[in-house]
């Protein structure tokens, strides 16, 4: 019987096209620069607007993440292995109607 685990899969090497390198680099940024400044927060106001402002961009990434799985055609069964959470998103809509 053939392991499910992770370890068991090994990615195949891709690129990246530029418009996805640079979405995935803009919201990095994004990222670093909401976290720098919840980190800075004095008020609940704000704690809470940078909470929310990082809950965004990580839903974003985990997007952009699950159309890189979808372009190398990471079967849906180990991202479910990979990222649990991650099942939402356009995305994952992409992934799962290849399954049919």
């Amino acid at each position: 019987m053939v392991g499910t685990g992770p370890s068991n899969f090994a990615l195949r090497p891709f690129r990246i096209d530029r418009e996805t390198e640079f979405s995935m680099a803009r919201v990095a940024d994004q990222m670093l620069g909401a976290k720098k400044q919840l980190a800075a927060v004095r008020s609940d106001g704000d704690k809470n607007f940078y909470e929310s402002k990082c809950a965004t961009l990580d839903r974003q990434i985990d997007n952009l993440v699950y159309e890189l799985y979808d372009r190398v055609g990471l079967p849906i069964e180990r991202v479910m292995l990979l990222k649990p959470h991650m099942l939402f998103g356009r995305a994952f809509l992409a992934i799962s109607a290849r399954l049919g």
